[in-house]
């Protein structure tokens, strides 16, 4: 190898000039010319008919299935109209008021609710009720232009004659609905059985509802497609104009031209029997981009290839001369020793570029010596070891400097920490800069292991009383200028002194390491936790609103600690004690702050060990007072301390008990009755809300049969479920399984969920568990309604059947005019989704004339009947029919009267 002395001053200068006078062979840079012409003749004879072949039919593929997707729109949207057709229906046929004018025909049925408003409303055309017999009891045809009803027409009265599948209803659930085709134009049409709002028989009649798909629905409905639409009827037309259309092939796509193309559905009326067809209009949008795609494709690879083929020309010459000269300076410049053991690299003082580099700089950073000439020697700095900007031109005052200790990326992407000395060695046309790299990073390694000592316990790698005092100095700081507060639990070991006296000492380590991993487990990512001693440890709380929220960490932490260890094949059970010292309250210094907990520490371990304290007394007293409800609620259930009691629902029709909601009591022997209010939200955190949600559904359920048992008339049970109950993704399962254990029909269980349940999980996830609960028969309620923040959207989505108005909203009627219009508000905007409306809370009678005057369907409140125990409410279920009562508008003459109620519950 020869010396950098001998190589630099005298051979550079002569490689260099033997390099510039060679002049580069022009014959590569032809054939390259040649190769390229051929290439791109050969690909642009291709693309063309290869473009056509599969770009443009990819692109008429993509026009036929937006057009598919546009006719299942369409269906879709009929589906749509005929859902709603038959929803309204349904509400219609279900109403007690239609139940008796079936029967009795009354014509002021007629003349307040079948008036031409309510044909518009409805958006129908025709409307009638048939009775049992076949006789028409009401029969009218609406003209939408002249907002006027007339006589039914001849095909109208067609429709209604005994034998149809339209009026002969077999079960009170029997219903039809679809379309029909006409000699005077396509109808959608919809048939129920008119039954009471009970939804059981005897069915007296039936209801009929249609609507033409006349030239103003069907642009009604183009509207909303915003797409032309025709309907084209009659089986040989069909035929005639779309022969391709079938059952097995009810959707099909044609092109008609150039410019548009057409979708067409096959439509099948209520006796499934192919009666119309539904044809959209669409422009060839795809088709036409396609081919401006394919013209301006081509154009551009063309002009892409000539660009490239001329670059490509100018710069081979360039590449292959500089090829050459790339040869002359790696034989002008083997400067680099392999022998040294220091790191060294030659780096152009212009570029920064690295030129060559010996095996010891290679070996530092891992990159071969190719490698190593495609970077510059600032790619290798770390983001924390930059140089000055302008380094190399001080170097060159300079001639020598010591860059400092630099941290280097390796190949791998990890850091080795090298001393970097530079000098510059000039020749006559350029200057280079050589560098040498002593490699530190063991030696930093060392370092960084002895600073981690010095602040974190060597056991468990937890921060040290060192490292924490600091960590809080710093929190208490920040919390000068805010209103947060901050915590300070000492933790420690309740008889660990045992553990290690009877395992030993390596036991007791081992113990240790898992104790610190349950503690940094228990707490969040703001907090922190430190050993503090042999079994010491203590946890910062950052950023607490109030005292309180230390409790579910210390509860937490108890429960980490609730099951034995097993530590190297042997189990041991460990407990701790805590105490707790609040800042500012406690302190507003980290040593008194940590002197504090401590004291409280030693209250806890004097009062019992396995617990926490808090320094401030109050606090102790809500804590303690926590822990024991929280520990008797454990045994409410196996001790038999829960009751259930009843609160009547009303219905303002019927005048008359419909419903009843299922209330959870506590009982306790020692503590008298303890509110829901106190005790369900800590259910709810501890989880035994999911036991006692359900021992509370399946206690209602149980009563319901038994009053059904005793002969007393069937009324439906509302129960309420938790958020975790609904959450839970086999729900549904425990209500098929309580209902088949309790022999309760489906149809007479209600589940209550809160308005917050829908906004705290994804809609995918609540539709999904109402709609197998709603599979079961089990009806679906939205309780205190008004208090969340759910739209008339997602009320929409859901498939549900009643709405509780928040007693918040009802106590407001008469004393406040907002609330008295979010009320009937929600009231009309419930009806309109064809839900039943409920009124929680109501205690005065001008209350209840609101709601009567508002079309609320029924009311609850301790103004008619306070949650009631079983065997109280029994009397009353006894006397109960759900026909119509004027002991409803008694009791309400009565209201001031205390015997009222009285009186009714004797019977």
């Amino acid at each position: 190898m020869k010396s950098t002395e001998n190589v630099l001053p005298h051979s550079a200068p002569a490689i260099q000039d033997h390099a510039l006078k060679q002049r580069p062979n022009s014959s590569p840079r032809i054939l390259l010319v040649l190769t390229l012409g051929a290439v791109l003749v050969g690909f642009l004879a291709l693309l063309l008919p290869a473009s056509k072949m599969f770009l443009l039919e990819r692109f008429e593929a993509l026009e036929k299935d937006q057009a598919t997707q546009h006719v299942n729109r369409l269906l879709d949207l009929l589906q749509n109209e005929i859902n709603h057709l038959d929803t309204t229906a349904a509400d219609y046929a279900t109403w007690d008021d239609s139940y008796r004018f079936v029967v009795s025909g009354n014509r002021q049925f007629i003349e307040k609710n079948l008036t031409s408003e309510t044909f518009s409303r409805l958006r129908i055309t025709y409307l009638a009720f048939v009775n049992t017999q076949g006789k028409i009891v009401y029969s009218g045809k609406f003209d939408p232009e002249e907002g006027k009803i007339f006589q039914a027409s001849k095909r109208d009265r067609e429709l209604i004659q005994r034998g149809t599948p339209l009026i002969d209803h077999a079960t009170p659930k029997s219903h039809l609905a679809g379309f029909v085709q006409t000699e005077e134009g396509p109808l959608l049409i919809a048939s129920r059985p008119v039954i009471p709002s009970s939804m059981e028989g005897p069915v007296r009649g039936t209801l009929i509802l249609a609507r033409d798909l006349d030239t103003r629905e069907l642009k009604r409905l183009s509207g909303i497609l915003k797409l032309p639409l025709i309907l084209q009827g009659g089986t040989s037309l069909l035929l005639k104009n779309h022969p391709s259309l079938s059952e097995t092939k009810p959707v099909l796509v044609r092109i008609d031209s150039e410019t548009s193309l057409s979708g067409v559905a096959l439509l099948k009326d209520i006796f499934t029997q192919p009666a119309a067809a539904a044809v959209i209009t669409l422009p060839r949008h795809i088709y036409r981009h396609g081919v401006q795609t394919v013209f301006y494709l081509f154009l551009l690879i063309g002009v892409i290839f000539f660009l490239a083929f001329t670059i490509s020309a100018i710069l081979f010459g360039k590449l292959y001369q500089a090829k050459k000269q790339v040869r002359a300076i790696q034989g002008r410049y083997e400067t680099i020793t392999d022998q040294a053991s220091e790191g060294i690299c030659l780096i152009d003082f212009k570029t920064g570029h690295i030129l060559e580099s010996n095996r010891a700089f290679q070996e530092l950073l891992g990159f071969s010596l190719a490698e190593m000439r495609r970077l510059k020697f600032d790619d290798l700095l770390g983001a924390s070891s930059p140089l000055e900007p302008g380094w190399r031109e001080n170097l060159g005052a300079d001639q020598t400097a010591f860059l400092g200790e630099l941290r280097l990326l390796k190949k791998s992407g990890e850091v080795a920490v090298a001393a970097i000395r530079a000098n510059l060695l000039r020749q006559k046309n350029r200057s280079l800069i050589c560098v040498m790299a002593q490699n530190m990073t063991e030696w930093k390694k060392y370092e960084a292991k002895l600073a981690f000592l010095a602040n974190h316990d060597p056991l468990t790698g937890l921060p040290n009383r060192t490292l924490f005092s600091e960590h809080l100095r710093l929190a208490i700081e920040d919390k000068e200028l805010s209103e947060k507060m901050l915590a300070v639990l000492f933790v420690d070991l309740d008889n660990f002194k045992v553990v290690n006296d009877t395992h030993g000492h390596r036991f007791a380590d081992l113990l240790l390491k898992e104790v610190a991993v349950k503690l940094r487990n228990s707490i969040r990512n703001i907090d922190a936790v430190a050993r503090f001693g042999d079994d010491d440890f203590i946890i910062l709380l950052d950023n607490l609103d109030k005292p309180e929220e230390a409790i579910p960490v210390a509860d937490k932490i108890r429960e980490a600690f609730k099951s034995p260890l097993v530590l190297g094949g042997k189990e041991v059970l460990i407990r701790a004690s805590m105490g707790i010292a609040i800042y500012p309250a406690d302190g507003q210094e980290a040593e008194k702050l940590v002197k504090n907990a401590g004291t409280a520490l030693t209250h806890a371990k004097e009062t019992g060990r396995n617990h926490y304290r808090f320094f401030s007394e109050e606090l102790n007293r809500k804590a303690r007072q926590r822990l024991t409800i929280e520990t008797c609620l454990h045994h409410a259930l196996e001790r038999r301390e829960l009751t259930l009691h009843y609160q009547p629902q009303y219905d303002l029709k019927l005048q008359n008990i419909t419903r009843l909601e299922a209330l959870i009591r506590w009982s306790h022997p020692r503590f008298g009755t303890i509110p829901p209010s106190r005790f369900i939200p800590l259910a709810e955190e501890n989880g035994m809300i999911l036991p006692i949600g359900e021992w509370v559904l399946h206690t209602a359920c149980a009563q319901n049969k038994l009053w059904q048992n005793k002969g007393l008339h069937p009324i439906r049970m509302a129960v309420n479920v938790s958020p975790k109950q609904f959450a839970q993704a086999d729900f549904y399962k425990t209500v098929a399984r309580i209902l088949a254990e309790t022999g309760l029909d489906p149809n007479f269980l209600e589940l209550e969920i809160t308005e917050t349940v829908i906004m705290s999980q994804p809609e995918q996830i609540i539709m999904k568990n109402i709609t197998e609960i709603k599979t079961l028969g089990v009806s679906i309620a939205i309780d205190d309604f008004g208090t969340g923040y759910s739209s008339l959207i997602q009320l929409k989505k859901l498939p549900l059947d009643i709405l509780k108005i928040d007693r918040n909203f009802v106590g407001g009627i008469r004393r406040n005019k907002n609330d008295e219009i979010l009320v009937s508000t929600i009231i009309g905007m419930g009806h309109s989704l064809g839900l039943t409306i409920v009124a929680e809370g109501v205690e005065t009678q001008e209350q209840i004339e609101f709601l009567e005057s508002r079309n609320c369907d029924m009311v609850q409140g301790f103004l008619l009947s306070k949650p009631q125990p079983p065997e109280e409410l029994e009397k009353t279920l006894s006397h109960l029919t759900l026909e119509y009562s004027p002991y409803f508008e008694e009791l309400k003459n009565n209201l001031n009267a205390p015997e009222g109620w009285a009186m009714r519950r004797n019977g």
